[in-house]
């Protein structure tokens, strides 16, 4: 190894060193650990990330926490598998994003007034299907005609 030829007091000190949390370093944050400002921004993300590997890893998803369901031998094979497994996971989710999306539409052009707050509560069905039996009601109401009055 070529050591330096004039090392620094960094390189001569050997009994401690120490930083101001100031200094930031490899890993400064924007937000100081533990402010109000901190907590605001990383308690939400952590709250996404949260749901997200939950969504993965439930049984009635995907599965991904369940060894039963990545019979691959190797690191390699099992690392391609996780990665795929969460390729799917987040298109499932943006096509669930953009099927509900288009539900909304669908309802504030029919003159449904969408709720303030939605409920967390998780639908029956999926908003694909929900929009498939309205353009099926779309299609037996132009069948018949105009509305009798």
């Amino acid at each position: 190894m070529n050591a330096p030829k004039a090392p620094g007091k960094l390189c001569t000190n050997k009994t401690s060193t120490s930083f101001d949390y100031t200094d930031d370093g490899k890993f400064g944050q924007h937000y100081q650990y533990g402010t109000d400002e901190w907590e605001a921004m990383f308690g939400y993300a952590r709250s996404q990330v949260e749901s997200a590997n939950d969504y993965v890893k439930d049984s009635a998803t995907f599965a991904l926490g369940q060894p039963g369901r990545r019979r691959m031998r190797g690191r390699a094979a099992q690392a391609f598998l996780q990665v795929m497994t969460i390729t799917a996971a987040n298109l499932q989710r943006i096509r669930d994003f953009l099927l509900e999306r288009d539900e909304r539409a669908g309802e504030i052009e029919d003159g449904i007034t969408p709720p303030v707050a939605r409920t967390r509560r998780s639908r029956r069905t999926s908003a694909r299907t929900r929009l498939m039996l309205r353009e099926a009601r779309q299609a037996r109401r132009s069948r018949r005609g105009p509305a009798r009055t």
